[in-house]
């Protein structure tokens, strides 16, 4: 009896198939379900705390320049308070934006990885006679490391640099 060779079946099929990857962009129906998973009200919520920080940038250094110019001719004591109450907003909206940022990542973490989960487990058996437990375990946590670290900073970085772009515009 011929030995037959690792990963094919007596009558030569492949029992392992080769793995197939998606590669280049990411495409925007996979951003458009992280959002759903998320919440569209608490994205929404969130992209105004990102419009919110540059405002309160600008508005810091209008009053810089009445305070220097002592528009108001109030006292130094004045000044500072006014500057105090802005940048205090400034850092409370910071902090804000994380809180909803955070959770806006664990829910749609979550429900993704719910998602996933019931996918794999409704899978038939013949997806796991042809993907070793190895590959769907490695693809499974590289994929939740995508969701769970990588898309959330992505899209950070995304609506910090458009909120810049567009408080540089409307000045």
């Amino acid at each position: 009896m011929a030995e037959k060779e690792e990963g094919k079946k007596a009558d030569g099929e492949e029992l392992v198939e080769e793995e197939k990857r998606d590669d280049g962009r990411v495409k925007l129906s996979v951003y458009w379900a992280y959002i759903k998973a998320a919440s569209v009200p608490l994205f929404l919520l969130v992209i105004f705390f990102f419009a919110l920080f540059p405002a309160t940038g600008m508005l810091t250094s209008y009053w810089l320049v009445y305070w220097a110019e002592d528009r108001l001719g109030w006292t130094q004591y004045e000044y500072v308070s006014i500057y105090a109450i802005i940048a205090g907003g400034s850092i409370f909206t910071v902090f804000l934006r994380q809180i909803i940022r955070t959770k806006i990542a664990v829910k749609a973490a979550k429900k993704m990885h719910e998602d996933m989960l019931a996918s794999v487990a409704g899978a038939p058996l013949s997806f796991f006679h042809h993907n070793p437990p190895g590959r769907i375990l490695n693809r499974f946590s590289g994929d939740l490391f995508q969701v769970d670290v990588m898309l959330p900073e992505v899209l950070q970085g995304f609506l910090d640099s458009a909120m810049v772009c567009a408080s540089a515009v409307a000045l």
